[in-house]
Formats: C-alpha cells, structure tokens, sequence
C-alpha cells in the first residue's frame, strides 16, 4: 500500500511550484527584445501532452488533439512561452475535470493566425468569475493553486499580442481560446 506524502513534502512542493510560477511570471513582463527564431508549436504541443498523460492517467482522463497535419505551424513565439502556457492549461483542465473525462486540445489557423482551444467538462466557471480569470492570485472554487496559472498565460499571450477568452462549454467545463496573430 503505497505511503502518503509528508505535509512537509506536499508544503514544499507547493511553495516551489509558486515561486517558480513567480519567475516565470516576473521574466514575462521585463522581457521586451523581439524574437527572431520560429518554433513549431505542434511539436511543442504533442511533447507537452506526452509529458501530462502520467497526471491525466491517474484519473483516467484522455487528452485529444484535433490539428491539421498538413498545415505549417511555425510560429515567431519562444519554444519555453509555448510550453508553459500549454503545462498551465492542460494541468488546470485535468484538475478541475472529473475522473473519466476528456480534455481536447484544437489547434485551428487562419492566414495570420493560429488559434488553440483547450476544452474541459470540468465543473465549469460563473459568469462572474470568468471575468476574473486571469487576475494574480484569484482562484475559482476550492482546489490547491497560487492562481497565478491564468495570469501567466495572459502574460504570454499579451507579448505576442494575442487573445485570450474563457467560455463555458457545453453541457459544463471550460473552453480557454488562444489566438496568436504570428504565424509565420
């Protein structure tokens, strides 16, 4: 039978996991030089799927990716930006889903841009707290987290100035949408 962790490993993983959010965040908004390398941010996003499955296992939850393979996805964009913003959005769906869900991941483009759409059945979100959503340290319901998630992947979005909504899905959950006008 497998032990349960010590409060003071579960205390320390928590307060590790905030302050690394807190940098991330802080290198976010100093950090203006403009890029000049391209990343393909479906490669990205399949490494970060293969690297959430052991979490999503857990709770038997699957993750699909809907994405054009015949498309090109490079995109002006940092490789670590895409991969924090997907880290936050898939583990923050896979938390606040039901065991046995399925969380999707839809990468969609137009002529200058690329758009993700992370959909969960997930207790959903108020009207109210939508609007709050990717404010510092606000948190909807009663789960662990510093709410700095949301804000980060607001501040990744705002440097390629892009778009971030949150909307209920359907009959319940969340579907966050990303748009970043840079494709390239």
């Amino acid at each position: 039978m497998p032990s349960k962790p010590c409060l003071l490993t579960v205390g320390v993983d928590r307060s590790t996991r905030i302050v690394s959010q807190l940098l991330a965040l802080a290198r976010l908004e100093h950090k203006k030089e403009a890029l000049t390398t391209k990343s393909d941010i479906l490669v990205i996003t399949r490494a970060m799927i293969a690297a959430m499955l052991p979490l999503a296992w857990k709770r038997d939850i699957e993750i699909v990716l809907n994405v054009d393979d015949g498309l090109s996805w490079n995109c002006l964009v940092e490789t670590n930006h895409i991969e924090i913003l997907l880290q936050i959005l898939i583990s923050n769906s896979i938390k606040f889903s039901p065991d046995g869900a399925i969380i999707s991941l839809v990468w969609t483009q137009s002529a200058d841009a690329a758009e993700l759409k992370v959909i969960d059945t997930g207790k959903g979100v108020s009207k109210e707290d939508i609007a709050r959503l990717s404010e510092r340290f606000f948190r909807s319901g009663t789960m662990d987290g510093a709410g700095l998630g949301l804000s980060i992947v607001k501040n990744i979005v705002d440097k390629y100035q892009g778009r971030l909504s949150f909307n209920g899905s359907s009959p319940q959950g969340l579907t966050v949408t990303i748009s970043l006008p840079i494709m390239i």
